[in-house]
Parts: C-alpha cells; sequence; structure tokens
C-alpha cells in the first residue's frame, strides 16, 4: 500500500511549522513516501532563466533549491518522493512571446487546452523536472484545478474550463484523455516513472464527481503495467465537506489502482484548531448519508474497488487561518490516516487509545479514556457546530453544503442570516437546537479535560484545553447569533415583545462571546489564531437600531 503525505503550503502563505516536514516523523507514523507540493509552483517551469524578472527569478531558483533539499531529505531516509504537477501552467514570459499559439482564442487570459505547442512545452518543463531529480519515483498531475494565478510569474489554468473556437469541439472526455495520455507518454513511457492522476475539479462536473465521465474514461486511459498509473480522488463526493458520501466516481473506475484523498486539517471545520477525528468517517463513511446500497467507507470500498493507497493531507487545505500553534489535535488524524489505510478494519477504540499513549504520551488510563471520548465524538459535534442539518441534507454529495457561511477562518453573519431567512419556518427550532447541542457537547469536551489536566500532564493537556476553550467561545457567539437571528425573523412577522426581548439578549451575548473569541482567548497557552468576523458587527448593530426605533 502506498501511504503518500504531503503538506498543502499555499503560494504567498507563511511556511507551515509542523513537525511533517521532518522526513523522520513520516516514517515512524509509517509512511513510505511524500509528495511535494511545492513543485506546484514550479509546474511548467524547465528552467530559472525562462523567467525575465530579476525579482521572480531569484525566487524560482530558491524554490528549486528548497525542493533539492526536501526530495534528498526524503530519500535519505528511505521514503520515495512524487512531485505535484498542474496541467496546464507555463511561465508567462513564455506564453507571451506566443500567445496566439498557445492561448484560446478570443480568450488571452486562457491556455488552450486544443493547443499542441502548450502541451509541449509543458512535457518538455516536465521532463526537465525529472531531468533534474532522477530520484523521484514519479509524478502526481493535476489537471482540474490550478494556482497558477495567484503567482504571477504563471499563467494556466484547468482543461476544463476554457471555451473558444479552437477547442470547443474538444468534450470533457477528450480533454482529459488527451491530459492524460500527454503526461503519460512523458512520466511513464519517457522517464520509467510512477503516474498518479488526480481527478479532482473545482468546478462540478469534471472526473472526480462524475461517474458518467469517470466510466467513459476507462477505455480511453493509456495501456500501463501493474500500478505505473493510478488515479487519486478525495473520498468525498465534491469537497472535503460532511454531508458527503464516499466518492462514486471512484467506483466506476475499473481495475485502474485508486488512491484515497484523506485530510487530517479540516478546512471547511476549523482547520485542527479544535478535535475533529476522522477515522470513524474515513472507516464508515457519514451518519448523515447513509446508504445500505453503496460502499459507506474505506473498509466497504476497499473490498469494491482496486484501493492501493493513500495521499494523506498531514497539513493544509484551504487559504488562509486559523492558524494553529498546537497540531496535536491533527496529529489524530495523521496518525489514524496511515493505520487505516493498512487496515481498513482496525479498531477504532483501541486506535484512540494508542494514538494518546503513542503520540500524545499519555501514561494514566483514566486520561486515555477521557481523551479517547472526546476523540470518538468530536466528528458529530463539528458537525452540529459548522453545518445547518436543515439546509445541508437537502444538498447531500452537493457543492457548499454549509453554504460558505464559515470558511477558513472567516464567520459571515450576513450569509448566516440568509440562510436561516429562507429556511422553513418548520426548521427553525431545530436549527437553534443544533448549535445548543454543539455548544452542550463543546462544555461538556472541555470540563472533561479540565478534570484530568495534572501537574504530570500539564505541558499536554494544556494547550488541548485552551483549544477546547476557543472553540467554545467561537460556538457560543454563532449559537448565540442563530438564536437572535430566528428570534429576529419570528419578531419581523409578529412583531411580538418576548422575541425583542429575546433579540436583544442573544445578540449582545453573541457580541460578548465573540470579543472573547478574539479578544481573550488568543492569550492562552497555545491558542489558534482567531476567527474573522465578516458583516458580524454592521448585522447586529443594524437589528438593535431597527427593533428599538420600533
Amino acid at each position: 500500500m502506498l501511504k503518500l503525505a504531503t503538506l498543502i503550503e499555499n503560494p504567498g502563505e507563511p511556511l507551515i511549522d509542523s513537525r511533517y516536514h521532518d522526513p523522520n516523523e513520516l516514517k515512524a507514523l509509517g509512511y513510505n513516501g511524500i509528495v511535494v507540493y511545492p513543485t506546484t509552483a514550479l509546474s511548467g517551469i524547465s528552467d530559472p532563466d525562462v523567467i525575465q524578472s530579476v525579482e521572480y527569478k531569484r525566487w524560482i531558483n530558491s524554490h528549486f533549491q528548497r525542493v533539492d533539499q526536501e526530495i534528498s531529505d526524503a530519500v535519505n531516509v528511505g521514503l520515495d518522493v512524487y512531485l505535484f504537477y498542474d496541467m496546464l501552467v507555463l511561465p508567462t514570459d513564455l506564453v507571451e512571446m506566443d500567445s496566439n499559439a498557445i492561448n484560446c482564442k478570443n480568450r488571452s487570459s486562457s491556455i488552450c487546452p486544443a493547443s499542441q505547442k502548450a502541451y509541449d512545452l509543458s512535457m518538455q518543463a516536465l521532463s526537465a523536472q525529472l531531468g533534474r531529480w532522477p530520484q523521484v519515483a514519479g509524478i502526481v498531475a493535476r489537471i482540474g484545478d490550478s494556482d497558477a494565478t495567484r503567482l504571477p510569474f504563471l499563467s494556466g489554468n484547468d482543461i476544463y474550463s476554457p471555451y473558444c473556437p479552437r477547442c470547443s469541439s474538444l468534450n470533457k472526455l477528450d480533454r482529459v484523455s488527451k491530459a492524460i495520455q500527454s503526461v503519460f507518454d512523458t512520466v511513464v513511457k519517457m522517464h520509467q516513472k510512477r503516474l498518479i492522476v488526480r481527478a479532482w475539479n473545482v468546478r462540478p462536473n469534471g472526473l472526480h464527481d462524475s461517474k458518467d465521465l469517470a466510466q467513459k474514461l476507462v477505455d480511453r486511459l493509456p495501456k500501463a503495467q501493474k500500478d505505473q498509473l493510478m488515479i487519486s480522488f478525495k473520498f468525498t463526493n465534491t469537497d472535503f465537506w460532511r454531508y458527503q458520501s464516499w466518492n462514486k466516481a471512484s467506483q466506476t473506475i475499473g481495475e485502474i489502482p485508486i488512491l484515497y484523498e484523506f485530510q487530517c486539517q479540516r478546512e471547511f471545520e476549523g482547520k485542527g484548531s479544535a478535535p475533529n477525528w476522522q477515522a470513524p468517517i474515513w472507516k464508515y463513511g457519514m451518519d448523515e448519508v447513509f446508504d445500505e446500497q453503496e460502499p459507506l467507507g474505506l473498509a466497504n470500498a476497499s473490498h469494491d474497488v482496486n484501493v492501493s493507497g493513500s495521499i494523506v493531507w498531514v497539513r493544509g487545505g484551504g487559504w488562509g487561518g486559523p492558524f494553529i500553534n498546537n497540531e496535536m489535535w491533527v496529529d489524530a488524524n495523521v496518525y489514524a490516516a496511515s493505520k487505516l489505510t493498512d487496515d481498513p478494519q482496525i479498531d477504532l477504540k483501541q486506535l484512540s487509545k494508542d494514538w494518546c499513549v503513542e503520540r500524545l504520551g499519555l501514561e494514566n488510563a483514566n486520561d486515555v479514556e477521557v481523551l479517547s471520548d472526546i476523540l470518538e465524538k468530536s466528528a458529530d459535534t463539528i458537525r452540529h457546530a459548522f453545518y445547518i442539518k436543515s439546509y445541508a441534507e437537502k444538498r447531500i454529495d452537493g457543492w457548499h453544503p454549509n453554504a460558505d457561511w464559515i470558511q477558513d477562518d472567516v464567520f459571515d453573519a450576513e450569509a448566516l442570516w440568509r440562510l436561516i431567512s429562507r429556511a422553513d419556518k418548520k426548521a427553525l427550532s431545530e436549527i437553534v437546537n443544533e448549535k445548543k447541542l454543539a455548544v452542550e457537547k463543546i462544555n461538556s469536551a472541555r470540563a472533561s479535560l479540565q478534570s484530568i489536566l495534572s501537574k504530570q500532564n500539564q505541558s499536554k493537556i494544556e494547550p488541548l484545553v485552551s483549544s477546547m476553550i476557543y472553540y467554545e467561545s467561537l460556538i457560543e457567539t454563532i449559537s448565540h447569533l442563530v438564536e437572535a437571528l430566528v428570534a429576529y425573523r419570528m419578531f419581523k412577522e409578529s412583531k411580538s415583545n418576548i422575541s425583542f426581548q429575546v433579540i436583544m439578549q442573544h445578540i449582545l451575548t453573541s457580541q460578548n462571546r465573540w470579543n472573547h473569541h478574539t479578544q481573550r482567548v488568543p492569550t492562552l497557552p497555545g491558542s489558534p489564531t482567531p476567527y474573522r468576523e465578516k458583516n458580524f458587527w454592521e448585522l447586529t448593530q443594524g437589528i438593535l437600531s431597527e427593533i428599538q426605533s420600533m
């Protein structure tokens, strides 16, 4: 089984301070390879000299040197190394030299998927990189997404979105098969390396979330020896949200070796700032989308799909914060992902206890039991906290089941109000109770952690307590705001004086808890960076002014 670890470090953001940069740490956790993410920013670059800007060239040179070191460190401890590579992405300077041949007709900002020159230049650059790093085991190619627009020296896009007189005749199947064949010829045929194609598409209806496209692709794939060509899917049907069934497209791909991608620092759910143990979801699937007719999780899918391993996002995903100072909650997932890949039937209760002992270093049996129990309940608590059930359950397997009212470290109060204002009236009490339940569960978990805090375990448990206080202050803010917004809607519909008092109480409490989250909590030892608000003060003060003037 391949067990590949990767740290997703976005261009332009601070480097992640993580133990997982150390390949010895990853090897000790059971991983047998890494995927180097920094090469994403080098996609399409055969040599730094193709860049004209001295400043950009200097940055690219240092980036190549960083990759040199990362590869060397991993190889020296016996880990296989794979490189991320985006298509279609090229240096802007190179594109501008022959934009008519490379870019879409009438869309000069898009590289055309029908342009043979674009493919030739992309594959020449990839070949040059494999020549520079002959010790790597293979390439992980991404065709349905691109970071090129975030880098000033690159131009590029996914293969799906461009549509011009030249590429309009290419349907999605044509585009995917052409891209895979091109990179296969370079990686497998020319350099005798392994090719892993990421099925991921950032927009709906690509290889990752289209069963029809995946099924049709099987007959168009290059003929490969065993394991020379693999396809990687996020385990979810769309992105790393809840309310997702096990990826359906992956189940139609035939005998092609499949890797599943697991995200340890859940980008839509706090990014490791709170406990969010994924092992039960990875093994059994999500309770909220239970379906007896389909594989629910890895324990079932491994019987029906040619599962050949996993790509584990040990850190990273999304953009911006919150930025964590203690990665132990993330580590529980990093530990579990490797073990579960090896044995999808593994006992999860014992797995959580083993993590408490082996990784956190707890010695007291009661401490282990308490923390293990918190882990086991954590994913359900997160779902109650970060989603609105009545909205999300109507969008099973859909994109954005949380309506983006909370994204990365931004809490958008106006988006939450839109959701509540449009909700079925019968669902309003359920929305309130869901958030109350989340607060109750977080309160209980925080109290349990505090109850085992001692001089002996202070260095291990105190940062976790801080994270629970952080988590508690955020969700209490949201819970009271939800109650206020539901009462506000009722007030607007009935003009009830009782609702007026409820609105006042919950808005003021929500504001108080937000101040606590942003001002007091960040001073606690090991606390993550606080969330940022969008429209919170404008909305709450506006409501207060409105009702007080009536």
